[in-house]
């Protein structure tokens, strides 16, 4: 439940009612690689990001080692943090 923070949001989308539920951070308007760029760059130790799209939605997934020592609260931070940047500037 990574993403669990954010999925008490409106507007957000974390994949749950899907097959990957709290593995995916999206939202309309997001660009899907530049937010995995950003998050993957955050170097959160035993994490890692790939690019979602689900029609006009982008996004990233995550991967979270089971031994991971990373910082699940700054999933959601981080992510929020990129995602309101680039929702600004459009």
């Amino acid at each position: 439940m990574a993403t669990g923070l954010i999925g008490e949001l409106h507007g957000p989308e974390t994949g749950v009612g899907g097959a990957r539920p709290f593995e995916i951070i999206s939202a309309r308007g997001v660009s899907g690689s530049s937010l995995t760029d950003y998050r993957n760059s955050q170097n959160l130790a035993g994490i890692s990001f790939s690019e979602h799209r689900s029609g006009p939605v982008g996004g990233s997934s995550l991967r979270i080692d089971p031994s991971a020592t990373g910082n699940l609260t700054a999933i959601n931070i981080y992510g929020l943090a990129e995602m309101n940047r680039q929702l600004r500037a459009n």
